[in-house]
Parts: structure tokens; sequence; C-alpha cells
């Protein structure tokens, strides 16, 4: 993720949530975001969008690297995939 300018700067994703999803968690240059929760994109029946915040983070310019870790331990997926339409990051 490039970031121009040092700051506070909130970064949100928009995810698919899909009878293929599952859990994730996410880190930010390898520390976990919101709180080490996960987000369970799973959906039985059809295909949604969905905007998560990841939270409000001071972040120094520069490149970032955002990690999505697969979590899911429920076994309702069986040929998992997470869909990333697209991420942003807002100055705060």
């Amino acid at each position: 993720i490039p970031v121009e300018a040092a700051g506070k700067k909130q970064i949100y994703v928009t995810l698919a949530m899909t009878p293929k999803s599952g859990t994730v968690a996410f880190f930010l240059d390898g520390k976990p975001l919101n709180r080490a929760e996960t987000v369970d994109l799973y959906r039985p029946y059809r295909t949604l969008l969905r905007n998560v915040s990841l939270g409000t983070h001071e972040l120094k310019a520069g490149d970032h690297t955002l990690t999505v870790e697969w979590k899911d331990t429920s076994n309702r997926v069986s040929d998992s995939e997470v869909g990333i339409d697209f991420i942003w990051v807002q100055a705060r």
C-alpha cells in the first residue's frame, strides 16, 4: 500500500462474501489489524461485496504491506478463495 504523506490513515478493503469464502485476518507490515480479530466472509447462497474497515493507523510515508491470512477451520469451504475488489487509504 503506497502512502504519500505520513499521518493517520483509515484503511478499508472491499471483499467478496461468497460460498467459497471463509474467515480471514489482516496484518499491516506484519502487525495484526482489527485488534487481531477475524472477518468472516462466508455466505452460503449468494455473492455480496462489503466494505470492511481495518482501522485508523499512524503510517509513515512509503510502501506498506497488507497481508491476508486464511483462518477458517470450520470445514465449510473445500475450495477456498478470498475476493478483494479494492483497497483504499483515507487521510484522517
